[in-house]
C-alpha cells in the first residue's frame, strides 16, 4: 500500500535532519580532534582542543613539580622548626612551665589545588585537593594552604640554650621566607597558565555535550523513521 504525501514529507524531513546531524558530528569532531587546510600554496595545521589541552599540561606540570618541590623543602624546615622548639622545652625553656605559658603551633605550608567541577548542571561547582608530583597540572588553580603540624612551650629568647634555639629557629624562618618568595612567584604563574586553559577546558566540555545531544537527536529521528517506514502501519499512513 502506498503511503501518503504528508508520511512522505516527514520521511524526506527526517532524513534530512539525521543527514544534517551527521554533518554537525563530523564538524564537532573535526575541531576536538583538529584538522588541516590546504590553502594551495601551504598545509595549515588546526590545532583541536583536545591537543591544545595536553600542550598546555606540559608546562603547567612543569611549574606544579617545581612548586612542590620547593614546598617539600620548606616543610622540613617547618619540622625542624618544631623539633628545636620541643628540644628547648626539654631542656628547660622555659624554666617553669605553667597554665600561664604560651604555645606555640606549628602551620606547615600545602601545595593545594582548586579545581571546577566542568560537569553539567554545576559546571563551576568546586573542588579542592592536595597537589603532588602524581597529579601535578590538576585543577583550574594552585594555592598554598597550611596544616597544623606540631606545638611547643614559647619560651623568651635569652641567653644560653634559650637564646641558641631561638636563633636557630629565626633562621629557619629565614630560610623559610626565601624558598616561599620562589615558591609563590612559580605558583603566580602557573595559575596565569591554568587560567588560560580553563577557557579551552569549557570549549571541551561545550563540545563534548554537544556530541551526546546530536547523537540523541539522531537516535531519535531514527526511531521516527522506523515507524514511518514500517510496511506493517503503511496502512494507517
Amino acid at each position: 500500500m502506498a503511503i501518503s504525501t504528508n508520511t512522505e514529507a516527514l520521511i524526506d524531513l527526517y532524513e534530512k535532519k539525521v543527514e544534517d546531524d551527521q554533518k554537525q558530528l563530523i564538524q564537532i569532531n573535526q575541531v576536538i580532534a583538529g584538522f588541516e587546510v590546504d590553502t594551495g600554496t601551504e598545509i595549515v595545521k588546526i590545532n583541536g582542543v583536545t591537543e591544545t589541552l595536553t600542550n598546555f599540561n606540559v608546562p603547567i606540570s612543569g611549574l606544579d613539580n617545581e612548586i612542590v618541590g620547593i614546598n617539600s623543602s620548606i616543610y622540613v624546615l617547618y619540622q625542624d622548626i618544631v623539633g628545636i622548639g620541643t628540644q628547648a622545652n626539654f631542656d628547660g625553656c622555659p624554666a617553669v612551665v605553667d597554665i600561664n605559658t604560651g604555645i606555640t603551633t606549628v602551620y606547615a605550608d600545602i601545595v593545594s589545588y582548586r579545581t571546577y567541577n566542568f560537569t553539567f548542571p554545576n559546571v563551576f561547582g568546586t573542588s579542592t585537593g592536595t597537589i603532588t608530583t602524581a597529579n601535578s597540572g590538576i585543577g583550574t588553580e594552585t594555592f598554598i594552604s597550611q596544616v597544623a603540624i606540631g606545638t611547643y612551650f614559647e619560651f623568651d629568647s635569652g641567653i644560653g640554650i634559650c637564646g641558641i634555639a631561638s636563633a636557630a629557629i629565626n633562621t629557619k624562618l629565614s630560610q623559610i621566607n626565601t624558598l616561599a618568595s620562589q615558591r609563590n612567584s612559580y605558583v603566580t604563574n602557573v595559575n596565569s597558565l591554568k587560567s588560560a586553559r580553563v577557557k579551552y577546558q569549557l570549549e571541551q566540555l561545550g563540545y563534548n555535550q554537544s556530541l551526546v545531544q546530536i547523537n540523541a537527536q539522531i537516535a531519535n529521528s531514527n526511531a521516527v523513521l522506523n515507524i514511518l517506514k514500517d510496511s506493517s502501519l503503511q496502512q494507517f499512513f
